[in-house]
């Protein structure tokens, strides 16, 4: 199991990923490998891979959450939502695509990764809103020490195949955790906004630009916010969309954060040194 996990298999990479995600509690090592289990069964078996993926994911995902439910504590509660949000995640990934943007198992990968997060940040006692605006939506988590005093911000977009939740895993959790409050988004062409089956938006670095502009903006205005405080953080994907974005920002940053930097994308792709 440890061979095949850690092989350059695309389907190990996304399990080692959730497991990745286990250090901020979006997963626990023994379910991943029970769920690397049961999809290597189910593959032998005859079963699609992208299907079998799907299958086994949704339904670990769909036990963590029956399990949070019947808890009376709300720190197991809130523990096994977060799981239960990366589960539902990762069991999307292989059925991703613009033609199958309609597959109804998406849907059910996206609702229940938002309502699992959602879940979390209620029983672990967050204070957050949902906001959705014409270009992006995403999560405003304010810090626990409450909003009497403007605190700085750090801007968290997506990637090019994440959702904005798994920024909570990536570095939402610990900017939260050191008083930040924690913005996560998806922009045009990402996570919420792409799968929103009434308006799906596509990316445009232009459309993209855009939207962050109005972020910052929105944010700007709100008086638990030190105007003068806002980061914006892109990794992956974000890396590249960050640097542009940053450029409609002049003046409106205090920090830019890239990891990794990627000021041309295509090199990226093609394997070229910049």
């Amino acid at each position: 199991m440890i061979d095949a996990l850690t092989s350059k298999d695309h389907f190990a990479a996304q399990a080692l990923r959730s497991i990745s995600n286990s250090v901020s509690g979006g997963g626990d090592i023994g379910e991943v490998l029970l769920a690397w289990n049961r999809f290597d069964l189910a593959t032998d078996k005859g079963q699609t891979k992208g299907d079998a993926w799907f299958d086994t994911w949704s339904k670990l995902a769909e036990d963590v959450e029956a399990r949070a439910d019947n808890f009376n504590c709300p720190h197991s509660k809130a523990t096994s939502h977060l799981r239960a949000t990366d589960y539902f995640r990762t069991s999307e990934f292989f059925i991703r695509g613009l033609d199958n943007l309609a597959d109804p198992r998406r849907q059910l990968a996206l609702n229940g990764t938002g309502r699992n997060f959602q879940q979390y940040l209620k029983h672990s006692g967050k204070e957050f809103d949902f906001f959705r605006t014409e270009l992006c939506a995403g999560y405003i988590i304010k810090p626990e020490q409450g909003v009497s005093t403007p605190h700085p911000l750090v801007i968290l977009p997506s990637g090019y195949d994440a959702i904005c939740e798994e920024q909570w895993f990536a570095a939402g959790m610990a900017a939260h955790t050191r008083g930040y409050v924690v913005v996560l988004v998806d922009g045009p062409g990402q996570g919420h906004v792409l799968r929103d089956l009434k308006n799906p938006l596509y990316l445009s670095p232009e459309l993209y630009d855009m939207a962050m502009v109005q972020l910052v903006d929105m944010l700007g205005s709100k008086d638990f916010i030190d105007e003068s405080k806002i980061a914006l953080f892109g990794r992956s994907f974000a890396g590249c969309l960050s640097i542009r974005a940053a450029a409609s920002l002049k003046g409106k940053l205090a920090a830019l954060l890239l990891d990794p930097p990627q000021p041309n994308q295509k090199a990226t792709v093609l394997g070229k040194k910049l």
